[in-house]
């Protein structure tokens, strides 16, 4: 008698056999058509081994984009003039500015220094350890605030996804008019979906809280833009 890897058993309740795998499932059907599925689901967790092991890999450096110490033919200088290294082909991969940037004759290309004057070294290195390793850490030199303009600013998509995903949590009424204005400059849906929604739960609260946050000159806008922006957030959230 042959034997099988799989035990089957034969429902006498009913015409129908029932298949019992070793695993301990149980499918209904015929019973020559029987197929158990720990075979595939035994492949998909050794597939799924051998990816975190090629991805811990490819993450791994010493020393590592957030250290000191790192170093790379290109020198990143923020606006508190700490130089934040990495390298072209790396950040020009990640980033189509940094690709056409280093690919057309530009001061950047002969010499290899970047000046960004609007954003500080550890924003820089967040993003550059972004690129590296697809691991971000947010913090109070690098929050997510700032990571999102950067992001925009050298165009990395995945980098927006994760610092918009940070930013659509942990509200409050002292960072949500912020907020409601970076969704609006960057058109972040799900972000203004989500303050949007905190507005609404928390309406007579925040309300004239942030009446008294718009004013002039505030996150980079006018008082009618803010007003605007206002009206736009109450008309999305239906109040």
């Amino acid at each position: 008698m042959a034997s099988f890897a799989h035990s089957h058993f034969l429902n006498p309740s009913t015409s129908t056999s029932q298949s019992a795998c070793t695993c301990g499932s149980f499918v209904a059907g015929p019973f020559n058509n029987f197929q158990c599925r720990c075979a595939e689901r035994r492949g998909v967790a050794n597939m799924n081994t051998e990816l975190k092991a090629k991805l811990k890999f490819l993450q791994s450096f010493e020393p590592g984009p957030m250290s000191d110490s790192f170093r790379g033919d290109l020198k990143l200088m923020g606006s508190d003039n700490i130089p934040v290294y990495a390298h072209r082909f790396i950040m020009s991969g990640k980033s189509p500015v940094f690709k056409k940037m280093f690919e057309t004759e530009m001061e950047e290309k002969e010499t290899g220094v970047v000046k960004i004057v609007d954003f500080t070294a550890p924003v820089l290195r967040a993003m550059v350890n972004f690129c590296y390793t697809a691991e971000i850490a947010f913090s109070i030199t690098a929050p997510a605030e700032e990571v999102l303009k950067v992001a925009h600013k050298y165009d990395i998509p995945e980098l927006k996804i994760v610092s918009e995903d940070e930013l659509s949590r942990g509200f409050t009424t002292n960072n949500i008019c912020l907020r409601l204005w970076l969704a609006s400059m960057y058109g972040s849906k799900k972000l203004e979906t989500e303050a949007s929604k905190y507005v609404k739960d928390n309406f007579e609260t925040i309300f004239p809280i942030i009446r008294k946050q718009i004013v002039p000159g505030s996150f980079g806008f006018s008082f009618q833009k803010g007003q605007s922006l206002w009206e736009l957030s109450k008309s999305s959230i239906g109040s």
